[in-house]
């Protein structure tokens, strides 16, 4: 309920969201390798006295419930995020076509990479991470210049290090299609 009377989403490295209806969001930390469901009264403190002093016109509102951390039900929250940990994003690769598409691969010895059939107007955004609001508008406009075929605002070699078909060309060099 506290969090919930927050007028506006704020972001200041970490981030803490208005209610949308399913309550707020605290950007808290995350440890991949400890997969509990409890709370972390200690993290959300620290979080939220960083919020005070980043946001010095909401530190009365801070300071408001923070005799009652408990209360906020806080929890450490599971992000989507790659194998390599960079977003994902660009066109969507037909992973089915493309697997289907050689009686058998070209080595991957090979300078020439194959051809990628592509889902023609589908598009993807993902594996942010845990900084997703600080980097996702930045992936969408360039996200939304290819599919306008507009010029990119980012190099063409920098770019293709956050395709979807990365992937595939990675099991491909490896000899394995089947753990895309």
């Amino acid at each position: 309920k506290e969090l919930s009377e927050l007028p506006y989403s704020y972001l200041f490295g970490d981030y803490i969201t208005k209610d949308l209806g399913q309550g707020s969001v605290l950007g808290a930390s995350f440890d991949e390798y400890n997969w509990e469901e409890e709370k972390r009264d200690a993290e959300t403190i620290s979080f939220l006295e960083k919020a005070e002093k980043n946001l010095p016109v909401l530190s009365s509102h801070f300071k408001s419930f923070s005799n009652s951390i408990s209360n906020l039900q806080t929890r450490v929250s599971f992000r989507s995020q790659s194998q390599d940990r960079r977003p994902i994003f660009g066109s969507l690769p037909n992973y089915e076509v493309f697997k289907n598409s050689f009686a058998e691969l070209p080595n991957p010895s090979n300078k020439q990479l194959p051809n990628i059939p592509f889902y023609k107007g589908i598009y993807l955004l993902g594996a942010l991470g845990s900084r997703g609001l600080t980097h996702s508008l930045f992936c969408a406009e360039i996200l939304v210049r290819e599919a306008l075929k507009e010029d990119n605002i980012i190099s063409s070699e920098l770019f293709s290090n956050f395709k979807p078909e990365r992937f595939l060309f990675r099991n491909w060099k490896r000899g394995n299609l089947i753990d895309v």
